[in-house]
């Protein structure tokens, strides 16, 4: 008997308490929210996210030697995981996908899928399906990181009785008909983890074709749209980036991400433009302002700050880069003007991303903030101010070496710490060290 319970004993600490996949995914028990934002059991809720894991299930099971995709839900045998999914619970859709974000970090999950079934008359009950994306998956800028949910509320049938299968039946429907354009999501996404975004561009063009009962409206198939608009943006196939985009304000005018990305779209196709060019018809820097302030509203509208941090931040680059395209045309008055308002915008995503931990979005910052300084400074040393143009300098000194700073921070995170940090901090920070020693030598 001793030797059996020390065998046990082997085997339960064996067993995972974090998901080791290429590409992970937490299905949590979705309960009866309170008015006060507790959560409560519950059996439908219980229900609903059963099904969801179901049919996440089975389309996971249709790739023969498997997606690279990993699912857990508490239905699975204590000999798959060693750990329980907590209910994901919250007032606001903040506070979730802040208790989603931790979950997310203790288990290693890069998605985590939740929600809760509404207070309040049983009549009126709604079923609310919610997802968080974590900082692992891959994007500039990554205005993918975050809480989002998946269409509008589904309405539960009165008086609904998990024995009746009429009414499940009636229920059913909805919800896994909304878990099937997630994992068309799921697999995207994987793919924009990997760094194959042509591959995550495809998945994504083929589930607007596939998934017949996926409904324009209300639904959540702007999201689908909205990951399809980015991967074509990295991409530059502006074109294919556009239509999606059209697309997605067609299914949800007020959804914010999808300015954010028209944004970026802009933004870069102005930047592949010479400056002489880009303040000419179509004015792409103009369009891509104009949609990062209206998806910088429409965050705020939506109660989602993070996403408002990461849509200011895109504003201060756009800035940045309409400042530096000013400069290289000589109209230094309105090069002045918009990197001032760069570095503005820019430090006012410090503090709430330093407080939320979004190390790799602060390095971003700190890069553009870095840029504008070091612009500045190369316009004044042209401009015979040597004075002007040392200080300057030694802002960008300081700011790149806070950029780098943030590694130290988040040792994890590969894209920071093999992609932004060499190239947006460390290689400019460079060019500025050998600019200040030029001007020593000048003295």
């Amino acid at each position: 008997l001793l030797a059996l319970a020390a065998i046990a004993g082997i085997v339960w600490l064996r067993l995972p308490t974090s998901m080791d996949g290429r590409f992970n995914v937490a299905v949590a028990d979705m309960g009866q929210m309170n008015d006060d934002g507790a959560m409560r059991s519950s059996e439908t809720g219980q229900l609903v996210g059963k099904w969801i894991f179901d049919a996440l299930s089975a389309s996971n099971a249709r790739f023969e030697g498997g997606s690279g995709v990993k699912i857990w839900h508490n239905s699975l045998p204590i000999t798959q995981k060693r750990v329980r999914l907590p209910m994901i619970a919250g007032q606001s859709a903040e506070a979730r996908a802040t208790a989603a974000s931790a979950l997310a970090g203790r288990i290693h999950a890069d998605v985590v899928i939740y929600g809760h079934l509404t207070s309040g008359d049983a009549a009126q009950r709604k079923a609310v399906l919610e997802f968080y994306v974590s900082p692992r998956v891959r994007g500039e800028a990554d205005v993918t990181i975050g809480r989002y949910q998946l269409g509008e509320p589904i309405t539960v049938p009165a008086n609904f009785d998990v024995r009746d299968l009429l009414a499940k039946e009636a229920l059913t429907g909805p919800v896994t008909g909304r878990a099937n354009g997630l994992f068309w999501l799921l697999l995207g996404l994987r793919e924009d983890l990997l760094g194959r975004p042509a591959q995550a561009l495809d998945i994504f063009q083929q589930a607007a074709k596939e998934i017949r009962g996926w409904r324009e409206q209300g639904e959540g198939k702007e999201i689908l749209y909205f990951f399809t608009a980015r991967e074509a943006t990295f991409l530059k196939r502006y074109d294919e980036a556009l239509t999606a985009i059209e697309r997605a304000v067609a299914s949800n005018a007020n959804y914010p991400r999808t300015q954010i990305v028209l944004g970026a779209v802009h933004l870069r196709k102005a930047q592949d433009l010479p400056a002489e060019q880009r303040l000419s018809p179509p004015q792409d820097l103009d369009q891509a302002i104009k949609a990062y302030t209206r998806g910088l509203d429409l965050a705020q509208q939506s109660g989602d700050p993070m996403l408002a941090t990461v849509a200011r931040l895109a504003l201060g680059t756009a800035y940045r880069v309409l400042g530096e395209t000013y400069s290289l045309t000589q109209q230094e008055g309105e090069a002045d003007r918009w990197f001032a308002k760069a570095i503005e915008e820019l430090g006012a995503v410090e503090k709430p991303l330093a407080d939320a931990g979004q190390t790799r979005l602060l390095a971003q910052a700190y890069a553009s903030m870095g840029a504008a300084y070091l612009q500045q400074g190369q316009m004044r040393e042209l401009g015979g101010d040597s004075t002007a143009a040392r200080r300057l300098y030694e802002q960008a000194r300081t700011t790149y070496a806070r950029c780098a700073e943030q590694g130290a921070k988040a040792p994890e995170d590969e894209i920071l710490q093999s992609e932004i940090i060499p190239a947006n901090c460390r290689q400019p920070d460079s060019i500025v060290s050998d600019l200040l020693k030029k001007l020593e030598g000048k003295k």
